[in-house]
């Protein structure tokens, strides 16, 4: 019996130890981009869908993503950022890209890059995402009209609201500090009618306390929030809670 609860317990350590080194690996990837201009629509290219990889700028959906990437594979940035970003790593048209982060997550817990976390962690409840926001407004995205795709748009959203998620309201995540992690993915749900997420970026863990690093729409750049992630989120109505991701370091 003491021979298999040492065994047991030189697992648990190494697959902590393997976490913690992951969350080290992210943060430093990201704090090469801390300061880098916000810019929104980076991905977009009116003559046909391609993969593009913006350098000057990131909206916080290409900041995590272009973190993640530099994990994977940092000698082939190309590769690992069409395997994040496309479905089944393969460019075809407007809606072969994973346009909603419930979709990107979706796809990257089932294929063991991420570890969705938010279950086993205390308050956590079931989610459920009406989408609809992508086809319900065709003129913000061109490219949907472009490649005439709405349809497989629309299939995409109900595949998704068949799923169960999980999150973790905003009043409780000040009491999860402690046991969300370092370099942690922190998808931020809303209410906004036909969304599922409204931002997304990093934990990053200062004196004990946890904070947010995230392309930031007021602050025009990428930054470490200067209020808890629990005090920003207060902030803002429209967002309710947290979703919370781990890469899954190999």
């Amino acid at each position: 019996m003491r021979f298999l609860a040492l065994i047991y317990f030189l697992i648990v350590a190494l697959f902590s130890t393997a976490q913690e080194s992951a969350g080290t690996t992210i943060i430093g990837n990201a704090m090469h981009l801390l300061g880098k201009p916000y810019i929104s629509h980076s991905l977009e290219n009116p003559k046909e869908e391609k993969l593009l990889l913006p350098t000057e700028g990131f909206d916080c959906y290409t900041f995590v993503e272009r973190v993640l990437a530099l994990s994977l594979n940092p000698q082939d940035l190309f590769k690992s950022t069409l395997f994040l970003r496309y479905r089944n790593a393969s460019v075809n048209g407007y809606c072969s890209r994973l346009h909603y982060l419930s979709d990107w997550l979706s796809t990257h817990i089932a294929d063991g890059t991420l570890i969705d976390v938010t279950p086993s962690l205390p308050f956590a409840k079931e989610l459920r995402f009406d989408l609809n926001f992508i086809s319900s407004h065709p003129a913000l995205y061109p490219g949907m009209l472009r490649d005439a795709c709405t349809d497989e748009i629309q299939q995409i959203e109900r595949k998704i609201a068949a799923n169960t998620f999980y999150y973790i309201p905003k009043k409780r995540v000040r009491a999860l500090e402690a046991t969300i992690q370092h370099g942690d993915i922190i998808a931020i749900t809303t209410n906004k009618k036909g969304l599922d997420y409204s931002h997304v970026g990093f934990a990053y863990k200062k004196n004990g306390k946890l904070y947010l690093m995230h392309a930031s729409t007021t602050e025009k750049k990428v930054v470490i929030s200067q209020r808890t992630l629990s005090a920003y989120l207060m902030r803002y109505a429209h967002q309710t809670g947290i979703s919370v991701l781990r890469w899954n370091k190999k």
